[in-house]
């Protein structure tokens, strides 16, 4: 290999490398990334979906992982509500919980998306800016 091809290769290398530095944060590509998904600003207010137990005495309290999604991954029990949703299964999802939670101290259980400001909810403020029920039902 002569020395100005090794050169040559080597600054193309060096250069591909290099590309995503240079790159918008939102671009991605296969190998070389630049993780958009912790390079951009996603803001402080996010969207977190899951239920929630009415008791007898109208207490609500947010239920576990492993009641709403039937396992103990958290993200899986918040797709399993995401999805209900999107698809229109929010009432079947609801009595598969509900079904999960007989025997327990609710009456009731709803699905529920909250709107949370993120960095207001790590200084003590664990109020929703606004909560959507999207479906609910009886426990039997």
């Amino acid at each position: 290999m002569s020395r100005p091809f090794a050169i040559l290769f080597s600054g193309v290398l060096l250069t591909l490398v290099a590309a995503p530095m240079i790159g918008r944060a939102t671009a991605d590509s296969y190998p070389l990334s630049s993780y958009p998904m912790f390079a951009s600003d996603r803001g402080t207010v996010s969207t977190f979906y899951g239920a929630a137990g009415i008791t007898a005495d109208g207490e609500r309290v947010t239920l576990s992982a492993r009641s709403v999604g039937g396992t103990g991954e958290i993200v899986h029990a918040a797709e399993s509500v995401r999805f209900a949703i999107k698809r229109g299964s929010v009432d079947s999802l609801c009595a598969e919980i509900a079904k999960r939670l007989e025997g327990d101290e609710f009456v009731a259980i709803e699905v529920i998306g909250e709107r949370i400001d993120a960095l207001a909810w790590f200084d003590g403020d664990e109020v929703p800016i606004e909560s959507t029920v999207y479906g609910e039902c009886n426990v039997s």
